[in-house]
């Protein structure tokens, strides 16, 4: 091929390029009445919205005493949190709401069988319903901003604004950890009456058909209704609600693994208080460090939860109950000391109680007391002295009798001297003794009352009474 003839060869496809390419632009558009669009679709918009002069601030009806039914129907994702301590629930969902919007209707035969359309919310009419119970926001502007709505040849409109959901929920703690709560979505019209908007449901429940399961909370039930509610200021005005209520039902088993579990074994070292020997000397410091240890997990429990007068936590009421037994032990342990270290020299230990103790605590020092009554100890006690005194004072006539001088005197005073002071002793020994007995008989019984307690108040406080708890009645649900 000659330079000349490839030259004219590309200029020819050239041309034809340049003449195509207009074709096929033109008859991508679409042209009415002289008027060019893109597609039919664009056709389609410029009708609505230009033509007709569509108003985003009028009701959609020809006729303005027309009212405009308003369907929601509630779908929930996931629960993000329930905080207690704020009392408020915050979900993960949308908020299906349809409508039938009388100026938005076309012959999809006439816009090349166009049937739905996706519009900006901020094009058209929205009832812009409000979460009334919300504690911030009752508007959510994004939910107007970022969700199109599709709208159908015949005028249906469909909103599905989603996103985070906040609901004021009043938490009952008098359950705690093993609280059900009912928390309630309040959708309303902010600025419409029910005469102008109707605002109702679609299904009486909660759409759970995407939830995701909540590692703290179950979902025992779901219900919607709808209500009216009259002003005093506009007495004659109806105002719809649509109420969305779930109710929870905490799962306990976090807190008897982190919570439950060990405030049971600190109690249980409360136990080896009662065990732990009086010449240890360190009694005391361990029941005061227990004492402390229960005062942190109580400090960790009131820090998440409501404060409020109303009731008190079930688990508060526990430990509190353990704390009283511990402080108690602490008291005792004071008493327990002075008998064992100390006891009363001048007074035996009275002998109902040296047989009530022996209930419990067998020891020979308490069997010997409880063989002997009082009256019995002071008399054996006198004869002793009185034989002592005769054997004394025969020894002393004895040495009178060999030697009558000042000397024999002096030493005869001083034997009676000796031999009572280690009666004395003797007598002090074994008393203290008696009261040593006393002390670890003491901490015997001591040890058995509170093992039972602790028992019962588990047994009462965690098995039987959070079963007692009043079931929530269907209309709490509303």
């Amino acid at each position: 091929m000659t330079k000349m003839a490839y030259q004219t060869y590309t200029t020819a496809l050239l041309c034809v390029y340049l003449v195509s390419v207009p074709i096929r632009t033109c008859q991508a558009k679409v042209v009415v009445n002289n008027q060019t669009f893109l597609s039919h679709e664009q056709r389609l918009l410029h009708d609505l919205f230009n033509v007709s002069m569509y108003d985003t601030n009028a009701i959609p009806r020809i006729n303005p005493s027309d009212t405009v039914d308003v369907t929601l129907r509630f779908s929930v994702k996931q629960i993000d949190a329930l905080r207690e301590k704020d009392q408020l629930l915050t979900i993960t969902g949308w908020v299906e709401t349809y409508w039938w919007d009388e100026f938005l209707q076309w012959d999809p035969s006439e816009y090349g069988g166009v049937e739905e359309i996706y519009l900006l919310p901020q094009t058209i009419w929205l009832p812009r319903w409000a979460l009334f119970s919300s504690p911030g926001e009752v508007f959510q502007t994004d939910h107007y901003r970022n969700f199109q709505v599709s709208v159908y040849y015949d005028g249906w409109a469909y909103w599905d604004p989603g996103g985070d959901f906040s609901t004021i929920c009043p938490v009952n703690i008098k359950y705690y950890p093993f609280d059900e709560q009912v928390c309630t979505f309040v959708f309303s019209n902010w600025a419409y009456t029910g005469l102008k908007v109707n605002l109702t449901y679609s299904t009486p429940n909660i759409d759970l058909e995407v939830f995701s399961k909540s590692g703290e909370w179950d979902v025992t039930e779901t219900t919607g209704s709808r209500l009216d509610r009259y002003y005093s200021d506009y007495p004659d005005l109806p105002y719809p609600e649509v109420h969305y209520s779930m109710m929870l039902k905490r799962k306990p088993l976090f807190y008897a693994i982190n919570v439950v579990l060990p405030v049971m074994l600190i109690a249980s070292l409360t136990l080896l208080v009662f065990w732990l020997p009086s010449d240890s000397g360190e009694k005391m410091s361990m029941g005061l460090t227990i004492l402390l240890s229960f005062s942190v997990f109580l400090l960790l429990i009131v820090e998440n939860i409501p404060k409020t007068s109303e009731s008190t936590p079930l688990i508060v009421v526990f430990l509190t109950s353990l704390m009283s037994i511990t402080t108690a032990s602490v008291g005792i342990c004071v008493i327990v000391l002075h008998f064992h270290h100390y006891g009363t020299p001048n007074h035996r230990p009275p002998l109902l109680l040296v047989k009530l103790i022996s209930i419990v605590y067998k020891d020979p020092t308490l069997a010997k007391l409880c063989r002997t009554s009082s009256v019995d100890a002071m008399t054996n006690a006198s004869s002793k002295a009185a034989t002592l005194k005769v054997s004394t004072v025969s020894m002393a006539d004895k040495l009178g009798k060999l030697n009558e001088d000042t000397a024999i005197g002096s030493i005869r005073e001083l034997l009676e001297e000796i031999v009572e002071s280690n009666r004395s002793k003797a007598n002090a020994n074994e008393r203290l003794e008696e009261w040593r007995a006393i002390a670890r008989g003491i901490d015997r019984w001591l040890f058995w009352f509170s093992l039972v307690l602790m028992i019962v108040f588990a047994i009462i406080l965690l098995g039987i009474y959070p079963n007692t708890k009043p079931v929530l009645a269907r209309d709490n649900l509303t």
